[in-house]
């Protein structure tokens, strides 16, 4: 568990409203992040569930499921406290030279964490695709909603990214970071598409 969540969630909440710029955007939609993941994964564990009180048999494959969706979620856990790390890090080179090595260390770093998100983020969008037609009604706005709020924590992240890549003096890797963005923006928007369809047939 991170530093920000030992205590009570009340306590983080204060500290991202409070004057203190960590934690931040990037740990606010690292939260997201795994909050929308942990609909998901209840929404496949009550599925799987279901289905073997139903058939007498474990499903493997969605029992593989839960176990990568319970990964994405610890993953993003741990941003929330990284991303500060690395704002924290950036934030010694203000002011200074930005062509200077340490600065464009520091930024392609911060730029780095906000991409992972990204990633969790159509990572578990992907994962749940099969739940879709395994998800009953009372289930469907939970599927929709951990749907909506990984989009949502997707686009979020993808600003930080980009906040960061304008100060990258590696245009080639700014290029390719951009490009990979917008493959996985794509393929995010039809996952979640396809999951609120649970909801909205």
């Amino acid at each position: 568990m991170t530093k920000f969540l030992r205590g009570p969630l009340r306590h983080f909440i204060k500290e991202l409203a409070s004057s203190s710029v960590t934690p931040g955007g990037g740990s606010a939609a690292a939260l997201v992040v795994a909050t929308g993941t942990a609909l998901l994964e209840m929404t496949a564990r009550i599925n799987a569930e279901r289905e073997k009180k139903k058939t007498g048999k474990i499903n493997s494959a969605a029992v593989s499921r839960i176990r990568e969706l319970e990964k994405v979620g610890d993953s993003a856990l741990d941003l929330i406290e990284r991303d500060a790390e690395a704002f924290k890090r950036l934030a010694k080179y203000f002011g200074k030279d930005k062509s200077d090595r340490g600065f464009q260390k520091a930024i392609g770093h911060s730029a780095e964490i906000p991409l992972e998100m990204c990633e969790l983020c159509l990572r578990a969008l992907e994962l749940m695709l099969p739940e879709r037609g395994r998800t009953s009604r009372w289930l469907a706005s939970d599927l929709a909603e951990g749907a909506l709020l990984l989009d949502a924590s997707f686009h979020a992240a993808h600003l930080n990214v980009e906040v960061n890549l304008r100060e990258i003096s590696d245009r080639r890797r700014v290029q390719r970071t951009r490009r990979r963005l917008d493959v996985w923006r794509r393929r995010a928007k039809k996952c979640k598409d396809e999951l609120l369809k649970a909801f909205n047939p």
